[in-house]
């Protein structure tokens, strides 16, 4: 029979025959006396299964994870293709083949960024003003420390990379207009001041929480403390300057005096 020694035996030591499996200090198991499933979890323990392969999208998110990493370390300049590659366990011929060029990566990251940032919805019906907008600054304030190193490098690279800067805003920019929003109608259910300056006020407290991701670490002293109290201290401020505690309290007292 081809493949076998002269003296009829098989090469391989672990050959399955017809009614047999043979395998490392078993002997043979007849398949009349095993079930198959018994075989089968033997035969698995002495085989190593081939791991998953990395689908091309697992690939694309672990290259822009990576160039997250290094542009955030080293800036455009500092952030090489091939330590990008390295940083995300490929070679740099699969990051251009996943991404074509340097530029085209740099692009996809902010994109990546963007898309990635989270923009917690405020309710239509505000029911508790204080909960939901403390909620709120906390997941936008989270994401903000997340990605300090981040933005600080694209901020200091904005003379010769604006749209980096730009892109890092944008996520900001959305979540300053939803609030815009929540307090428009905060003011149109009479739970704030009517003569409020609204985009005035979410401004400030946008600029606050933008120097508390970026600047709290050398400059702790400048910013509320605890650093987990932040946020609430940071909404009641807000609140008072838009008159939206005063505002549920007169609302309250209407309510009252006219018996509901």
């Amino acid at each position: 029979m081809a493949g076998l020694h002269r003296d009829g035996s098989h090469p391989n030591p672990e050959f399955v025959s017809g009614n047999s499996l043979l395998l490392p200090g078993n002997g043979l198991l007849h398949r009349g006396k095993r079930k198959l499933m018994s075989q089968v979890s033997m035969y698995l323990h002495f085989c190593q299964v081939a791991p998953r392969l990395p689908t091309p999208m697992d690939i694309r998110d672990r290259i822009l994870d990576a160039a997250k990493r290094v542009y955030a370390q080293h800036g455009f300049r500092g952030a090489t293709t091939r330590l990008i590659a390295n940083e995300a366990g490929v070679n740099e011929v699969t990051l251009f083949r996943t991404f074509g060029s340097k530029a085209a990566l740099f692009e996809a990251l902010m994109q990546h960024h963007v898309a990635r940032s989270p923009i917690p919805l405020l309710p239509d019906n505000p029911v508790d003003p204080e909960r939901e907008m403390t909620e709120w600054v906390t997941a936008i304030l989270a994401h903000m420390r997340e990605n300090r190193s981040l933005i600080r490098t694209s901020f200091g690279e904005m003379e010769e990379r604006p749209e980096a800067a730009v892109s890092m805003c944008e996520g900001p920019n959305c979540a300053g207009m939803l609030l815009t929003d929540y307090l428009l109608r905060l003011q149109s259910l009479g739970l704030a001041d009517p003569d409020g300056d609204i985009h005035t006020a979410v401004a400030m407290l946008m600029s606050s929480m933008f120097g508390d991701a970026v600047s709290r670490d050398l400059m702790p002293t400048a910013f509320p403390q605890p650093e987990s109290e932040a946020p609430s201290k940071y909404v009641r401020v807000f609140m008072r300057a838009l008159g939206v505690r005063l505002a549920m309290q007169r609302s309250t007292g209407a309510r009252s005096a006219a018996g509901d």
